[in-house]
């Protein structure tokens, strides 16, 4: 088992680009405790204060790399390939407190209805808004007019 050899807290962790890739690494010492090294090594890692993707899509791929010197240029080990979080394994965020209103509360009557919600993710430049009636809602055949109200 690799771990500090103070505490369960590692805190000589570095966090940098990568020049070539943009990629952010991290990296701290992989064992301070001589009496924990030994033949096939493990541990986990709990990393805090990161956070997830944007919106619901493959992460991309964590590398994984082990080096023998604290200078990073003895390799002994790396995962082939690395790994990744896949667009199935996210949740995507909650959408609260929405209200659908018709202006008219008559029915057979053509009117415009007032939707407000709010999400618990934020909207980026490009984001689309997706509303599916149910199918008893008449809804012309050209596309309403959509005003948006911050």
């Amino acid at each position: 088992m690799f771990k500090p050899t103070e505490s369960t807290t590692l805190s000589q962790v570095s966090i940098n680009k990568d020049s070539l890739t943009g990629e952010t690494i991290v990296t701290f010492p992989s064992c301070l405790d001589i009496n924990a090294l030994g033949e096939s090594p493990q541990g986990r890692l709990e990393i805090n204060r990161i956070k997830t993707p944007p919106s619901r899509r493959d992460t991309g791929f964590f590398n994984f790399e082990i080096f023998k010197d604290p200078l990073y240029q003895s390799k002994i080990a790396e995962l082939d390939n690395g790994i990744q979080i896949f667009a199935s394994e996210m949740e995507p965020g909650v959408i609260t407190d929405i209200i659908v209103v018709p202006n008219v509360f008559l029915v057979q009557e053509i009117t415009f209805y007032t939707i407000t919600f709010t999400t618990g993710s934020s909207l980026f430049a490009g984001s689309d808004i997706e509303i599916q009636f149910p199918t008893m809602i008449y809804l012309p055949t050209n596309p309403p007019i959509v005003n948006i109200i911050p």
